[in-house]
Protein backbone atom coordinates (compact mmCIF):
# COMPACT_ATOMS: atom_id res chain seq x y z
CA UNK A 1 0.00 0.00 0.00
CA UNK A 2 1.43 3.56 -0.40
CA UNK A 3 -0.10 5.20 3.91
CA UNK A 4 -0.18 3.43 7.23
CA UNK A 5 -1.69 4.24 10.71
CA UNK A 6 1.33 5.42 12.54
CA UNK A 7 0.21 4.12 16.02
CA UNK A 8 -0.01 1.53 18.23
CA UNK A 9 -2.72 0.04 20.00
CA UNK A 10 -2.83 0.06 23.75
CA UNK A 11 0.91 1.51 24.05
CA UNK A 12 2.53 3.20 27.08
CA UNK A 13 3.24 6.84 26.92
CA UNK A 14 7.25 8.29 26.77
CA UNK A 15 7.67 10.44 28.57
CA UNK A 16 11.80 12.15 28.21
CA UNK A 17 12.44 13.70 31.37
CA UNK A 18 15.33 16.37 30.80
CA UNK A 19 16.37 14.72 27.68
CA UNK A 20 17.87 16.18 24.75
CA UNK A 21 16.08 15.67 21.69
CA UNK A 22 16.77 13.58 18.44
CA UNK A 23 17.77 16.17 16.12
CA UNK A 24 20.28 16.94 18.55
CA UNK A 25 21.46 14.17 19.42
CA UNK A 26 22.28 12.75 16.27
CA UNK A 27 24.16 15.33 15.24
CA UNK A 28 27.19 13.79 17.36
CA UNK A 29 28.79 10.11 17.21
CA UNK A 30 28.16 7.47 20.13
CA UNK A 31 31.80 6.59 21.71
CA UNK A 32 32.34 3.05 21.81
CA UNK A 33 35.01 0.86 24.11
CA UNK A 34 38.43 0.71 22.59
CA UNK A 35 39.01 -2.20 24.89
CA UNK A 36 38.82 -4.02 27.84
CA UNK A 37 42.39 -3.65 29.12
CA UNK A 38 41.77 -5.31 32.84
CA UNK A 39 39.36 -8.02 32.26
CA UNK A 40 35.89 -7.92 34.34
CA UNK A 41 34.91 -5.00 36.12
CA UNK A 42 38.35 -4.06 37.63
CA UNK A 43 39.47 -0.92 36.23
CA UNK A 44 42.56 -0.38 34.44
CA UNK A 45 41.69 3.45 34.91
CA UNK A 46 44.04 4.85 31.36
CA UNK A 47 44.83 8.53 31.24
CA UNK A 48 47.65 10.91 29.92
CA UNK A 49 46.33 10.19 25.98
CA UNK A 50 49.11 11.87 23.74
CA UNK A 51 49.90 11.10 19.78
CA UNK A 52 53.30 9.83 19.33
CA UNK A 53 54.43 9.01 15.68
CA UNK A 54 51.34 8.06 14.88
CA UNK A 55 50.36 6.10 17.34
CA UNK A 56 48.47 6.61 20.71
CA UNK A 57 50.33 6.42 24.52
CA UNK A 58 48.63 6.69 27.70
CA UNK A 59 48.89 5.19 31.45
CA UNK A 60 47.18 2.37 32.15
CA UNK A 61 47.05 -0.52 35.09
CA UNK A 62 46.49 -4.00 34.16
CA UNK A 63 46.29 -5.04 37.53
CA UNK A 64 49.65 -7.23 37.04
CA UNK A 65 52.44 -3.92 36.85
CA UNK A 66 50.69 -1.40 37.99
CA UNK A 67 50.43 2.34 36.22
CA UNK A 68 53.13 1.66 32.82
CA UNK A 69 52.77 3.24 29.09
CA UNK A 70 50.66 1.56 26.90
CA UNK A 71 50.35 2.10 22.98
CA UNK A 72 48.09 2.21 20.84
CA UNK A 73 48.20 1.80 16.80
CA UNK A 74 44.75 3.18 15.62
CA UNK A 75 45.73 1.72 11.97
CA UNK A 76 45.12 -1.84 13.93
CA UNK A 77 41.68 -3.35 15.11
CA UNK A 78 41.77 -3.60 19.04
CA UNK A 79 42.80 -7.11 20.24
CA UNK A 80 44.60 -8.51 23.07
CA UNK A 81 47.85 -7.46 21.73
CA UNK A 82 46.38 -3.49 20.37
CA UNK A 83 46.84 -1.88 22.73
CA UNK A 84 49.49 -3.12 24.67
CA UNK A 85 52.28 -2.36 27.74
CA UNK A 86 55.38 -1.36 26.42
CA UNK A 87 57.35 0.02 29.53
CA UNK A 88 57.87 -2.21 33.09
CA UNK A 89 60.12 0.98 34.48
CA UNK A 90 59.25 -0.26 38.25
CA UNK A 91 60.14 -4.05 37.80
CA UNK A 92 56.87 -6.00 39.65
CA UNK A 93 53.28 -4.91 40.70
CA UNK A 94 54.46 -1.28 41.69
CA UNK A 95 53.48 1.82 39.48
CA UNK A 96 56.53 3.14 36.99
CA UNK A 97 54.41 6.22 35.89
CA UNK A 98 54.53 9.31 38.05
CA UNK A 99 50.69 11.14 39.44
CA UNK A 100 51.87 14.20 37.05
CA UNK A 101 49.06 14.31 34.38
CA UNK A 102 50.66 16.33 31.81
CA UNK A 103 52.86 14.19 28.93
CA UNK A 104 54.69 16.09 25.73
CA UNK A 105 56.23 15.91 22.94
CA UNK A 106 59.51 17.70 22.51
CA UNK A 107 62.58 17.21 20.20
CA UNK A 108 60.79 14.34 18.41
CA UNK A 109 60.62 12.87 22.13
CA UNK A 110 57.82 12.02 24.54
CA UNK A 111 58.62 13.31 28.05
CA UNK A 112 56.70 12.08 31.10
CA UNK A 113 57.27 11.48 34.65
CA UNK A 114 58.49 8.04 35.37
CA UNK A 115 59.59 6.13 38.50
CA UNK A 116 61.66 3.23 39.12
CA UNK A 117 61.45 3.23 42.83
CA UNK A 118 64.79 4.01 43.36
CA UNK A 119 64.68 7.92 42.47
CA UNK A 120 60.98 8.59 43.09
CA UNK A 121 58.83 10.82 40.34
CA UNK A 122 61.68 12.74 38.04
CA UNK A 123 61.49 13.77 33.98
CA UNK A 124 61.87 10.32 31.30
CA UNK A 125 62.32 10.56 28.05
CA UNK A 126 60.81 7.80 25.37
CA UNK A 127 62.14 7.85 22.04
CA UNK A 128 60.34 4.79 20.55
CA UNK A 129 62.53 2.51 21.84
CA UNK A 130 64.27 3.69 24.46
CA UNK A 131 63.10 4.90 28.08
CA UNK A 132 65.39 7.31 29.54
CA UNK A 133 65.36 9.45 33.30
CA UNK A 134 66.88 12.79 32.37
CA UNK A 135 68.03 13.65 36.04
CA UNK A 136 67.37 12.86 39.61
CA UNK A 137 66.28 16.62 40.53
CA UNK A 138 65.53 15.86 44.14
CA UNK A 139 68.23 13.56 45.13
CA UNK A 140 67.02 10.31 46.17
CA UNK A 141 63.95 7.99 46.35
CA UNK A 142 61.73 11.26 47.29
CA UNK A 143 61.41 12.44 43.66
CA UNK A 144 60.82 16.03 42.48
CA UNK A 145 57.13 15.77 40.98
CA UNK A 146 57.83 17.20 37.67
CA UNK A 147 54.42 19.17 35.92
CA UNK A 148 53.58 22.10 34.16
CA UNK A 149 55.62 21.12 30.81
CA UNK A 150 56.20 23.66 28.34
CA UNK A 151 58.11 24.52 25.41
CA UNK A 152 59.59 28.45 24.91
CA UNK A 153 62.11 29.23 22.91
CA UNK A 154 63.51 25.33 21.54
CA UNK A 155 63.69 24.35 25.82
CA UNK A 156 61.21 22.97 27.80
CA UNK A 157 60.16 23.91 30.89
CA UNK A 158 58.57 22.58 34.09
CA UNK A 159 58.13 22.98 37.60
CA UNK A 160 59.86 20.65 40.01
CA UNK A 161 60.84 20.31 44.02
CA UNK A 162 64.12 19.68 45.48
CA UNK A 163 64.78 19.64 49.48
CA UNK A 164 67.41 22.77 48.44
CA UNK A 165 65.39 24.98 46.47
CA UNK A 166 61.78 24.17 47.05
CA UNK A 167 59.52 24.14 44.12
CA UNK A 168 61.20 26.24 41.12
CA UNK A 169 61.24 26.33 37.46
CA UNK A 170 63.79 24.24 35.82
CA UNK A 171 64.51 24.00 32.23
CA UNK A 172 65.51 21.03 30.02
CA UNK A 173 67.62 21.40 26.55
CA UNK A 174 67.58 18.06 25.18
CA UNK A 175 70.83 17.27 26.81
CA UNK A 176 70.76 18.76 30.35
CA UNK A 177 68.13 19.60 32.89
CA UNK A 178 69.42 22.79 35.10
CA UNK A 179 67.56 25.09 37.60
CA UNK A 180 66.29 28.73 35.85
CA UNK A 181 65.91 30.89 38.97
CA UNK A 182 65.68 30.57 42.92
CA UNK A 183 62.84 33.03 42.99
CA UNK A 184 62.32 32.29 46.81
CA UNK A 185 65.33 32.47 48.04
CA UNK A 186 66.52 29.25 50.08
CA UNK A 187 63.93 26.23 50.53
CA UNK A 188 61.16 28.10 50.28
CA UNK A 189 59.11 27.89 46.89
CA UNK A 190 58.87 30.01 44.06
CA UNK A 191 57.11 28.22 41.44
CA UNK A 192 52.69 27.76 42.12
CA UNK A 193 51.31 24.68 40.84
CA UNK A 194 49.21 25.61 37.65
CA UNK A 195 50.09 25.36 33.96
CA UNK A 196 52.25 27.79 31.89
CA UNK A 197 52.06 29.87 29.09
CA UNK A 198 53.77 31.46 26.09
CA UNK A 199 52.73 35.53 25.31
CA UNK A 200 54.26 37.80 23.68
CA UNK A 201 57.93 36.25 23.72
CA UNK A 202 57.46 35.68 27.57
CA UNK A 203 56.96 32.93 29.74
CA UNK A 204 54.21 33.52 32.28
CA UNK A 205 53.37 31.58 35.83
CA UNK A 206 52.14 31.29 39.10
CA UNK A 207 55.00 32.43 40.90
CA UNK A 208 55.62 33.42 44.35
CA UNK A 209 57.87 35.91 46.90
CA UNK A 210 57.85 36.59 51.00
CA UNK A 211 56.93 40.34 49.75
CA UNK A 212 54.16 39.18 47.22
CA UNK A 213 53.02 35.93 47.60
CA UNK A 214 51.52 33.81 44.69
CA UNK A 215 51.08 35.95 41.74
CA UNK A 216 51.50 36.50 38.13
CA UNK A 217 55.32 36.13 36.85
CA UNK A 218 56.88 36.39 33.71
CA UNK A 219 60.17 35.03 32.20
CA UNK A 220 62.02 36.40 29.59
CA UNK A 221 64.88 33.78 28.62
CA UNK A 222 67.19 35.58 31.25
CA UNK A 223 64.92 37.93 33.72
CA UNK A 224 61.92 36.56 36.44
CA UNK A 225 60.05 39.21 36.94
CA UNK A 226 56.89 40.09 38.73
CA UNK A 227 54.21 40.92 36.05
CA UNK A 228 51.00 42.22 38.24
CA UNK A 229 50.58 42.08 42.17
CA UNK A 230 46.90 41.44 41.60
CA UNK A 231 45.54 40.79 45.69
CA UNK A 232 47.84 43.51 47.29
CA UNK A 233 48.17 43.88 50.70
CA UNK A 234 48.44 41.83 53.43
CA UNK A 235 46.53 39.60 56.23
CA UNK A 236 47.18 38.60 60.17
CA UNK A 237 46.79 35.11 61.50
CA UNK A 238 47.85 35.09 65.00
CA UNK A 239 50.67 37.14 65.26
CA UNK A 240 52.34 36.57 61.89
CA UNK A 241 51.79 38.95 58.91
CA UNK A 242 51.41 37.70 55.31
CA UNK A 243 50.92 38.40 51.66
CA UNK A 244 47.80 38.42 49.97
CA UNK A 245 47.79 35.75 46.91
CA UNK A 246 45.68 35.94 43.68
CA UNK A 247 46.86 32.49 42.82
CA UNK A 248 46.76 33.00 39.07
CA UNK A 249 45.95 29.48 37.24
CA UNK A 250 44.33 27.97 34.32
CA UNK A 251 46.59 30.25 32.19
CA UNK A 252 44.88 30.60 28.87
CA UNK A 253 45.70 32.67 25.40
CA UNK A 254 42.39 34.22 23.94
CA UNK A 255 41.84 37.65 22.20
CA UNK A 256 45.83 38.63 22.47
CA UNK A 257 45.55 38.23 26.02
CA UNK A 258 46.35 35.91 28.94
CA UNK A 259 43.35 34.75 30.59
CA UNK A 260 42.95 32.66 33.91
CA UNK A 261 40.91 32.54 37.44
CA UNK A 262 42.26 34.50 39.92
CA UNK A 263 41.06 35.82 43.69
CA UNK A 264 41.29 39.66 44.71
CA UNK A 265 39.92 41.19 48.00
CA UNK A 266 37.24 43.70 45.49
CA UNK A 267 35.63 40.60 43.46
CA UNK A 268 36.67 37.43 44.68
CA UNK A 269 37.70 34.31 42.79
CA UNK A 270 36.60 35.08 39.42
CA UNK A 271 37.85 35.79 35.57
CA UNK A 272 40.83 37.99 34.85
CA UNK A 273 42.56 38.83 32.10
CA UNK A 274 46.10 40.47 31.41
CA UNK A 275 47.08 42.43 28.11
CA UNK A 276 50.60 42.81 29.09
CA UNK A 277 50.26 45.75 30.70
CA UNK A 278 47.27 46.02 33.17
CA UNK A 279 44.86 42.99 34.82
CA UNK A 280 41.25 43.47 34.33
CA UNK A 281 38.70 41.14 36.20
CA UNK A 282 34.80 40.19 35.45
CA UNK A 283 32.43 39.48 38.19
CA UNK A 284 30.47 36.73 37.38
CA UNK A 285 28.92 35.65 40.71
CA UNK A 286 28.68 39.33 42.27
CA UNK A 287 28.08 39.93 45.65
CA UNK A 288 28.96 38.48 48.83
CA UNK A 289 27.83 36.16 51.72
CA UNK A 290 28.57 36.35 55.96
CA UNK A 291 29.24 33.17 57.68
CA UNK A 292 28.97 33.91 61.18
CA UNK A 293 31.14 37.03 62.32
CA UNK A 294 32.63 37.03 58.98
CA UNK A 295 31.77 38.12 55.32
CA UNK A 296 33.28 36.67 52.14
CA UNK A 297 32.96 37.52 48.36
CA UNK A 298 31.15 35.76 46.22
CA UNK A 299 33.57 34.22 43.75
CA UNK A 300 32.19 32.06 39.93
CA UNK A 301 35.66 30.44 40.23
CA UNK A 302 36.05 29.31 36.63
CA UNK A 303 38.04 26.37 35.49
CA UNK A 304 38.61 24.68 32.35
CA UNK A 305 39.67 27.95 30.00
CA UNK A 306 38.76 26.44 26.20
CA UNK A 307 38.44 28.48 22.66
CA UNK A 308 35.78 27.71 20.53
CA UNK A 309 34.53 29.98 17.56
CA UNK A 310 36.02 33.03 19.11
CA UNK A 311 34.50 32.34 22.02
CA UNK A 312 36.31 31.50 25.41
CA UNK A 313 34.38 28.88 27.47
CA UNK A 314 34.91 27.83 31.24
CA UNK A 315 33.07 26.18 33.91
CA UNK A 316 31.98 28.55 36.51
CA UNK A 317 28.97 28.76 39.53
CA UNK A 318 26.69 31.60 38.61
CA UNK A 319 24.96 32.43 41.62
CA UNK A 320 23.03 30.86 45.04
CA UNK A 321 20.43 29.40 42.65
CA UNK A 322 22.63 28.57 39.28
CA UNK A 323 25.24 26.56 40.38
CA UNK A 324 28.38 25.48 38.36
CA UNK A 325 27.14 25.39 34.30
CA UNK A 326 28.65 26.09 31.30
CA UNK A 327 29.69 30.02 30.76
CA UNK A 328 31.24 31.90 27.80
CA UNK A 329 33.34 35.20 26.79
CA UNK A 330 34.22 37.50 24.16
CA UNK A 331 34.61 41.04 24.11
CA UNK A 332 31.72 41.83 22.78
CA UNK A 333 29.22 39.93 25.12
CA UNK A 334 31.05 39.81 28.08
CA UNK A 335 30.38 36.71 30.27
CA UNK A 336 27.15 35.08 30.08
CA UNK A 337 25.73 31.68 30.98
CA UNK A 338 25.99 29.66 27.77
CA UNK A 339 23.70 26.47 29.38
CA UNK A 340 22.08 25.66 32.44
CA UNK A 341 22.70 22.13 31.93
CA UNK A 342 21.47 21.08 35.72
CA UNK A 343 17.92 23.42 36.21
CA UNK A 344 16.39 23.93 39.21
CA UNK A 345 17.43 23.71 42.93
CA UNK A 346 17.96 21.65 45.84
CA UNK A 347 17.57 22.37 49.91
CA UNK A 348 19.87 20.42 51.87
CA UNK A 349 19.20 21.52 55.61
CA UNK A 350 17.58 24.53 55.98
CA UNK A 351 19.69 26.27 52.63
CA UNK A 352 18.88 25.77 49.36
CA UNK A 353 21.92 25.36 46.49
CA UNK A 354 21.11 25.70 42.67
CA UNK A 355 21.48 22.27 41.08
CA UNK A 356 25.07 22.00 38.68
CA UNK A 357 25.58 20.60 35.45
CA UNK A 358 29.75 21.02 36.38
CA UNK A 359 30.85 20.60 32.99
CA UNK A 360 34.26 19.49 33.44
CA UNK A 361 37.27 18.28 30.90
CA UNK A 362 36.05 20.76 28.22
CA UNK A 363 37.77 19.53 25.24
CA UNK A 364 37.16 20.69 21.05
CA UNK A 365 36.72 18.13 18.81
CA UNK A 366 34.76 17.52 15.90
CA UNK A 367 33.96 21.28 15.62
CA UNK A 368 31.82 20.79 18.83
CA UNK A 369 33.08 21.34 22.77
CA UNK A 370 32.52 18.26 24.27
CA UNK A 371 32.62 17.68 28.50
CA UNK A 372 31.42 15.81 30.97
CA UNK A 373 28.61 16.65 32.86
CA UNK A 374 25.93 15.87 35.01
CA UNK A 375 22.06 17.20 34.37
CA UNK A 376 20.60 16.96 38.06
CA UNK A 377 20.78 16.27 41.78
CA UNK A 378 18.01 14.10 42.32
CA UNK A 379 16.38 14.84 39.47
CA UNK A 380 13.97 12.39 37.45
CA UNK A 381 15.61 11.01 34.42
CA UNK A 382 19.09 12.08 35.55
CA UNK A 383 22.03 10.04 33.65
CA UNK A 384 24.45 10.93 36.15
CA UNK A 385 28.00 11.96 34.82
CA UNK A 386 27.65 11.79 30.90
CA UNK A 387 29.61 12.87 27.89
CA UNK A 388 28.07 16.06 26.48
CA UNK A 389 28.67 18.43 23.71
CA UNK A 390 27.87 21.98 22.70
CA UNK A 391 28.26 22.87 18.54
CA UNK A 392 27.96 26.78 19.03
CA UNK A 393 23.88 26.31 19.27
CA UNK A 394 22.88 23.33 21.32
CA UNK A 395 24.04 21.86 24.15
CA UNK A 396 22.84 17.83 24.62
CA UNK A 397 23.99 14.49 25.98
CA UNK A 398 26.41 12.51 23.62
CA UNK A 399 26.17 9.27 25.16
CA UNK A 400 24.59 7.72 28.22
CA UNK A 401 27.40 4.84 28.54
CA UNK A 402 26.52 4.12 31.82
CA UNK A 403 22.73 3.37 31.72
CA UNK A 404 20.97 5.04 34.77
CA UNK A 405 21.66 7.74 37.03
CA UNK A 406 25.15 6.58 38.35
CA UNK A 407 27.08 7.77 35.18
CA UNK A 408 30.08 6.72 32.84
CA UNK A 409 32.03 9.66 34.08
CA UNK A 410 33.78 10.39 31.19
CA UNK A 411 37.15 11.78 31.60
CA UNK A 412 40.60 12.46 30.24
CA UNK A 413 38.84 13.63 26.99
CA UNK A 414 42.22 14.24 24.48
CA UNK A 415 41.25 15.56 20.82
CA UNK A 416 43.70 13.96 17.70
CA UNK A 417 42.65 14.94 14.24
CA UNK A 418 40.16 12.21 13.78
CA UNK A 419 39.44 10.81 16.96
CA UNK A 420 38.55 11.81 20.72
CA UNK A 421 40.03 9.10 23.45
CA UNK A 422 39.26 9.28 26.99
CA UNK A 423 38.10 6.74 29.66
CA UNK A 424 34.97 6.23 31.11
CA UNK A 425 33.10 3.96 33.42
CA UNK A 426 30.41 0.77 33.24
CA UNK A 427 29.67 -1.76 35.95
CA UNK A 428 30.81 -4.72 33.48
CA UNK A 429 34.08 -3.55 32.51
CA UNK A 430 35.25 -0.62 35.34
CA UNK A 431 37.03 2.76 34.14
CA UNK A 432 38.60 1.58 30.57
CA UNK A 433 39.37 3.38 26.99
CA UNK A 434 36.82 5.01 25.17
CA UNK A 435 37.05 6.78 21.64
Amino acid sequence: GTSATNSIANAASLTLYNSPSWAQFKHSPVPSLLYNIRSGSSSSYPSNFIEYNGKIYFKADDGSKGYEMWEYDPDVAASSNNPKRISDLRSGSSSGLGWTEEWIIYKNKLIFVGNDGTYGDEPYSFDGTNFTRLADIYTGSSGSSPESFTIYNDKLYFGAYSSTYGREMWVYDGSNVSLVKDNAAGSQSGFGWGQMVVYNDKLYFNGYATATGYELYSYDGTNMTLAKDISTGTYTSGSNSYPNSSYPNNLTLFDNKIFFQAEDKTIGGELFYYDGTDVVGTDIYTGSRTSGSSTYLNGSYPYNLTVYKDTLYFSAQGGTTIGTELYGYDPSKGARLIKDIAPGTYTSGSNTYGNSGSPYNLTVFDNKIYFRAYDGYNVQGSAGNELWYYDGNNVARAADIQPGSNGGNPYYMTAFADKMYFRAYTTSKGYEPYV
